[in-house]
């Protein structure tokens, strides 16, 4: 499968999160986060919103952490 483009993986994952489909829209942050760590501070908060939706916390704050810890 062809690596899509940021823009489109953008839409995608606000699509999902609009539908409410927290769920699936995490898997496609995640993705993302793996995919284009040149925009690793947007990848970083969805992965956080995302699981601050989700009622994960713990895996919110420390995304946050470790982003900050590899901006630094």
């Amino acid at each position: 499968m062809e690596r899509e483009d940021f823009i489109e993986c953008r839409t995608r994952l606000y699509d999902l999160y609009l539908q409410g489909r927290y769920s699936e829209a995490l898997e496609t942050a995640e993705k993302a986060y793996a995919n284009f760590r040149d925009k690793i501070s947007q990848t970083s908060c969805w992965l956080a919103c995302l699981n601050s939706v989700l009622h994960r916390e713990g895996a919110a704050i420390e995304i946050l952490k470790t982003s900050l810890d590899n901006s630094i």
